[in-house]
C-alpha cells in the first residue's frame, strides 16, 4: 500500500511540478559597482556560469557583447568580454560582486529574446538576447513575482508588494507577443523550459 501512494505521489509531483534544471545562483540583494560608478543591486537571484550574448541591430551595423557571472565558494564577480565578442572567450573585465550571503542552487529557466520596432513582432529585430538565464521558483511569491507553467510554457507575474497580493501589474505570457509600449514589442523563446521538453517559444524578462 505504501508503495502504491508513493508512486501516487511520484506522478502527482512530476505532473505537477516538471523537472528543471538547477543551477548556481548569487543571491538577491548582492551588489557590485558598474563601469561608471553606479551601484548596481540585485534585485533578483543571478545565475552564474552562463554565457549572455547580445546582438544589437541599427543602421550604423551590428554591436555583439557577452558576459555571465561567476561563483566560487564565497566569491564572485560579473565577466564582461571585449566588444565583438560573442561567446565569453578571451580576456575579460572582472567586477566584484559583494555577495549578500553565500551562492547556492536553486531551479533556473534559460531563454532567447528578439525585441522589435513594431508592435506586433514583425520585422526584423532590432535587438537581440540569446542564452539568458533567470531563476525558477514556481507558485510561490519571490521578489515581488510568481511563476508557473501554462501550456508547457513558463509564465510570470509581477507585482508592486512582497507579498503578490491584489492585481498584478504584469502578466508576461510564455509564446506570446508582448507590446512594450506603442511601437515596441518583444517576443522569447525558453530554450531550457522547466514547463515542458517540447517548448518553443517564450518566457520574459
Amino acid at each position: 500500500m505504501l508503495y502504491i501512494v508513493s508512486l501516487i505521489a511520484l506522478f502527482y509531483v512530476g505532473s505537477s511540478r516538471p523537472f528543471a534544471s538547477q543551477c548556481t545562483v548569487i543571491p538577491a540583494g548582492s551588489n557590485f559597482t558598474d563601469g561608471n560608478g553606479n551601484n548596481i543591486v540585485l534585485q533578483e537571484p543571478a545565475v552564474t556560469g552562463k554565457c549572455e550574448v547580445h546582438t544589437e541591430n541599427n543602421g550604423g551595423g551590428t554591436h555583439i557583447e557577452s558576459f555571465q557571472f561567476q561563483c566560487n565558494g564565497t566569491t564572485a564577480a560579473l565577466l564582461q568580454y571585449g566588444h565583438e565578442v560573442g561567446d565569453c572567450s578571451g580576456m575579460a573585465t572582472t567586477t566584484p560582486v559583494t555577495l549578500n550571503g553565500s551562492c547556492a542552487m536553486m531551479g533556473c529557466l534559460g531563454f532567447n529574446d528578439d525585441q522589435y520596432d513594431t508592435s506586433d513582432c514583425t520585422g526584423v529585430p532590432y535587438q537581440n538576447r540569446t542564452n539568458e538565464y533567470i531563476y525558477w521558483s514556481p507558485d510561490i511569491c519571490m521578489y515581488n513575482a510568481t511563476q508557473t507553467c501554462v501550456n508547457g510554457q513558463p509564465q510570470t507575474s509581477f507585482y508592486n508588494n512582497s507579498m503578490c497580493t491584489g492585481t498584478a501589474q504584469t502578466i508576461v505570457i510564455a509564446g506570446q507577443c508582448i507590446q512594450q509600449g506603442h511601437k515596441k514589442s518583444v517576443y522569447y523563446n525558453a530554450t531550457d523550459n522547466p514547463c515542458g521538453a517540447n517548448a518553443t517559444r517564450g518566457y520574459w524578462k
